[in-house]
């Protein structure tokens, strides 16, 4: 299985209510991903109505383009604490679906200072990390998430 081929997609998606600061927001979206992307990555809105009539901002970044998100998914992995890649590893399970998508949920509040840390409360940035076609069995994307630095194992930045 070719190393530097393994991602072809990565979606982040989350929302900013009307109490919250949508450059704030927006800041702890960009702060997953590397430095050298931020200023080449669009970010699209949509305008959205809450139960009580509240105006809700859902953001989302769509990188198709196999290279960049590859690259955000191997800068994830490498700034994530070594106990947050411990439990993705124990709850690795509950984080793939049936077409071989990982989905991580990360605190909006530690993004936005530059953390990535795992979360299951409300107030996160949805990280979707879809695989190339001929990565869909478990043990192919185990071995693809060792490769980029997810799991324990040998990965691209030599750990």
């Amino acid at each position: 299985m070719p190393k530097n081929r393994l991602i072809a997609r990565v979606t982040l998606e989350t929302y900013v209510h009307a109490t919250e600061d949508y450059k704030k927001v927006e800041k702890a979206l960009f702060n997953l991903l590397p430095e050298n992307l931020r200023s080449h990555i669009d970010v699209k809105e949509q305008v959205l109505t809450g139960f009580h009539g509240n105006k809700i901002q859902f953001l989302k970044i769509d990188v198709t383009d196999k290279r960049i998100a590859q690259e955000i998914a191997v800068f994830i992995a490498a700034n994530m604490s070594k106990g947050n890649l411990e439990i993705l590893e124990r709850t690795l399970g509950l984080r793939i679906d049936s077409s071989g998508n990982l989905y991580l949920r990360v605190d909006k509040q530690a993004a936005y200072a530059g953390k990535i840390t795992l979360s299951d409360s409300d107030d996160i940035i949805k990280i979707k990390i879809s695989f190339l076609p001929h990565i869909r069995k478990l043990d192919h994307i185990v071995y693809a998430l060792r490769h980029l630095g997810f799991l324990p194992g040998e990965s691209v930045n030599g750990s």
